[in-house]
C-alpha cells in the first residue's frame, strides 16, 4: 500500500469546498485548523469513509464494503489492531501530520473499558461511546503554505491507474466546487447577541449545581480527592442542521481545533482550543490540559486585567498543576524512562470568549507500544475528571443525571503511519433529530466560590448558545 499526493497551489476556500463536495455525504468530517499557527497550521476533510467502526455496550461493529461483524473484544484492543493492519511506513509529505486513516471520536463513557466503573445516568443521546470512520481519500489545507493537498491511499486492489484516475477526477470536481460561491447571509459579528434564554433546558438548575459544589468540596475536605470536573447539560431545538450551526459557530468562536464530523443522522459541532493528546512521528506524546477560565473584557484595559487576574490566581494555579501532576503520571505509564517533562507551565492563552489557563506535558512514547496504547494511558482526560482520577469518577458519576457522552473524550483522527492528534472534546454541540445538547463545567477545589464557578459555567456556555440562537433565528 501507498500514498499518492497532489498538490494544488492555488488558496480554495475550505468551506465552500466541503459544502460542495461533501454536504450530501451521510459520512464526513473537517478538521478545521482555522489559523497559520503551529496548532492549527493544516485543516482536513473527506466524506465517504470505506470502513465504520464503532462501540456501544460492549460490542464493537466494524462495517466494510456492506459486510457487518460484531465483536466483543475490549474495543481499545480492537481499535489498535485495526489501526495497525492499515498501517504503512514509507509515504511522502512526512510534515503533514495526517495524510489518511481514522477520523472519530471516543467519548467519556470509554472510561469504563479503563477503569471499572459504572454507568449511572440517564443516556439522552443514544450515541456510540466510540466511533471511527476510516478514509483513503483526505483533502489537506496547509494554511501557512496556503496550499492544498489531495493525498490518496492505495488500497490493496487498486491498482496505479486507478488511483490516478481518482487523483485527475477528483481535483476537477476540488476546482469546480472552489469556483461556486455559497448563497449569501448575515452572520453575528460576535457572540454578543440578545438571546431568548427560555429557548434553553438545563438538566442541572443552578442552586442544584451549587449544592453539588458543596457535596464536591465536603470529599475534599474529607480527604477523598483534591479537585473534580462537574459538568452539566444544556439542550436546545434546533430549526436548521448541524452543518449551519458549525458555519456560524466557526466564525463567532474560532479554535485550532475546531472540526464538523457527520455521522448519519448526528452531527457534532466542535470549537474545541484544547488538545487531549497528540503522538507525533517521532514518537513524542503530549498533552496541553487547560484549567482556569476568564471571560474576554469589553475594553483592552479590562481584558487585560482578566488575563493577568488569571495569570495569577493562587486558586486557578493550583488547580491547574493537580492535572499537570495527574498528566504526567498518565503519560509515565507508557513513556521513556526520564522522558516525561513540562516545556510549558500556567501559560495565559486567549480564545475568540476566554481567556484560559494552559500547561504541556510532553514524553517519548515507548518502542514497544502504539499511539492506542498512549490514548487507553491517558484517557479520560484529568482536565475533565479530577485528581485522584478514579475516586474523582466515582464521585461525579453519582452527581452527575446524565451520561457526557462525545462531551469529555476525544476528537481527531488516527494516521496510517501511527501517528494520531485529539482534542479535548469541550464546547461541543450534538445534533440529533433537531434537538442541540452541550455540556459545560469547571473544576471544583477547596477553596472554589461555588457562585464564581456556575457563573464559568455560564462564560463557556455564552459562544455555543449564540450559535444555536443566531442558526435558529435565520431558519
Amino acid at each position: 500500500m501507498r500514498i499518492v499526493a497532489r498538490l494544488l497551489s492555488e488558496e480554495i476556500e475550505p468551506e465552500r469546498v466541503f459544502s460542495r463536495l461533501y454536504g450530501s455525504c451521510t459520512h464526513a468530517f473537517w478538521l478545521d485548523g482555522q489559523g497559520s499557527d503551529r496548532s492549527g497550521r493544516f485543516s482536513w476533510m473527506g466524506g465517504d469513509p470505506f470502513l465504520l467502526m464503532s462501540t456501544r455496550h460492549g460490542r464493537t461493529t466494524i462495517i466494510r464494503n456492506g459486510q457487518v461483524r460484531t465483536y466483543g473484544d475490549h474495543p481499545f484492543t480492537l481499535l489498535k489492531s485495526l489501526a495497525q493492519s492499515w498501517s504503512v511506513t514509507d509515504v511522502p509529505l512526512p510534515d503533514v501530520p495526517f495524510l489518511a486513516g481514522g477520523v472519530g471520536y471516543v467519548g467519556y463513557e470509554m472510561k469504563r473499558y479503563v477503569e471499572q466503573l459504572p454507568q449511572t445516568g440517564a443516556d439522552p443521546f443514544g450515541l456510540p461511546e466510540m466511533y471511527w470512520m476510516w478514509f483513503d481519500k483526505v483533502m489537506v489545507f496547509d494554511h501557512a503554505e496556503r496550499c492544498v493537498w489531495l493525498c490518496k491511499w492505495q488500497l490493496d486492489k487498486e491498482t496505479a491507474t486507478d488511483v490516478e484516475r481518482t487523483l485527475n477526477e477528483w481535483e476537477t470536481a476540488v476546482l469546480r466546487a472552489a469556483r461556486i460561491s455559497l448563497p449569501t447571509r448575515a452572520w453575528p459579528d460576535c457572540i454578543a447577541v440578545d438571546m431568548d434564554e427560555s429557548a434553553f433546558r438545563y438538566t442541572v438548575s443552578r442552586d442544584q449545581y451549587l449544592r453539588k459544589i458543596e457535596i464536591i468540596q465536603r470529599h475534599i475536605a474529607d480527604g477523598d480527592i483534591y479537585q473534580a470536573c462537574l459538568t452539566h447539560l444544556i439542550t436546545a431545538d434546533l430549526t436548521s442542521d448541524g452543518w449551519e450551526l458549525y458555519r456560524v459557530l466557526r466564525r463567532i468562536n474560532p479554535a485550532p481545533f475546531s472540526c464538523y464530523l457527520k455521522l448519519g443522522e448526528t452531527q457534532v459541532v466542535s470549537s474545541s482550543p484544547e488538545r487531549f493528546l497528540r503522538v507525533r512521528a517521532d514518537r513524542m506524546v503530549d498533552s496541553s490540559p487547560i484549567k482556569g477560565t476568564r471571560p474576554r473584557g469589553r475594553t483592552p484595559e479590562e481584558d487585560a486585567r482578566l488575563a493577568d487576574e488569571l495569570a495569577t490566581h493562587q486558586k486557578d494555579r493550583a488547580e491547574n498543576v493537580m492535572i499537570v501532576d495527574l498528566v504526567r503520571n498518565d503519560l509515565g505509564r507508557v513513556a521513556e524512562p526520564g522522558s516525561v517533562r513540562v516545556p510549558e507551565l500556567l501559560a495565559v492563552k486567549s480564545y475568540a470568549t476566554v481567556h484560559q489557563l494552559v500547561s504541556t506535558v510532553e514524553a517519548r512514547l515507548r518502542e514497544d507500544l502504539h499511539a492506542v496504547d498512549a490514548l487507553q494511558a491517558a484517557f479520560p482526560g484529568g482536565s475533565m475528571t479530577g485528581a485522584p482520577k478514579i475516586r474523582a469518577m466515582e464521585i461525579l458519576d453519582r452527581l452527575e443525571p446524565t451520561v457526557r457522552g462525545i462531551y469529555s473524550g476525544g476528537i481527531g483522527y488516527l494516521d496510517v503511519r501511527g501517528t494520531m492528534d485529539l482534542s479535548m472534546v469541550i464546547r461541543t454541540v450534538i445534533c440529533r433529530k433537531g434537538q442541540a445538547f452541550f455540556h459545560v463545567g469547571g473544576g471544583i477545589v477547596a477553596d472554589s466560590d461555588p457562585v464564581a464557578e456556575y457563573q464559568e459555567t455560564m462564560d463557556k456556555a455564552r459562544a455555543l448558545k449564540a450559535a444555536i440562537h443566531w442558526t435558529n433565528r435565520q431558519t
